[in-house]
């Protein structure tokens, strides 16, 4: 395992990526400026900003996904565990700027509504005191035949609590949360 961002980068550099600065990024993403990472220990500044963003990034897409030693966290618990998880390898810029992106309930999340209904949080603007979420299911949990986007600023629409996503699983295509993009 601790070999995987030196085999990351010889792979990117395989396919022809020659940005040095991604390569790094790729090879440091474990470092941290302690010097407690790996796979080269580095400490201070040495171990560049974006690479600990893209660590960051990486550790909490991980704790998205169910694997062979634990199962999947929610957007929510999945976002505190890896700022809190780090220890010494975030620094108050990298939270500020990671928390604000991603925002307190981050897109994807599945959410009670204060009016009851639930539905899917779409995203979280910069700046914004709340995030646009998409209701999908009325209060007595009937899907709608139209998902409605609602504004989580607003008193009615704010989120009361995450749920677990499986309660939309297969109740709607990606496509008509995500658009035509969505990958099915």
């Amino acid at each position: 395992m601790k070999l995987h961002p030196a085999q990351g980068r010889e792979t990117l550099r395989n396919l022809g990526v020659a940005d040095s600065m991604w390569l790094d990024c790729v090879l440091q993403h474990h470092e941290a400026p302690d010097g407690s990472g790996y796979p080269q220990q580095l400490a201070g500044d040495t171990v560049l900003f974006a690479a600990r963003l893209i660590g960051l990034a990486d550790r909490y897409c991980a704790l998205l996904s169910n694997s062979t030693y634990r199962t999947s966290q929610s957007a929510d618990v999945a976002l505190q565990t890896s700022l809190n998880s780090a220890g010494g390898s975030l620094d108050q810029k990298l939270v500020n700027l990671f928390s604000q992106t991603i925002g307190s309930y981050p897109p994807g999340s599945v959410v009670l509504l204060n009016n009851g209904e639930s539905g899917v949080v779409l995203e979280q603007a910069i700046g914004a005191a709340a995030p646009q979420i998409l209701a999908l299911f009325d209060r007595d949990d009937r899907l709608y035949p139209q998902a409605n986007r609602r504004n989580g600023q607003l008193a009615e629409f704010r989120i009361l609590k995450v749920l677990d996503s499986r309660i939309i699983a297969g109740a709607m295509s990606l496509s008509q949360i995500w658009g035509p993009d969505a990958q099915i």
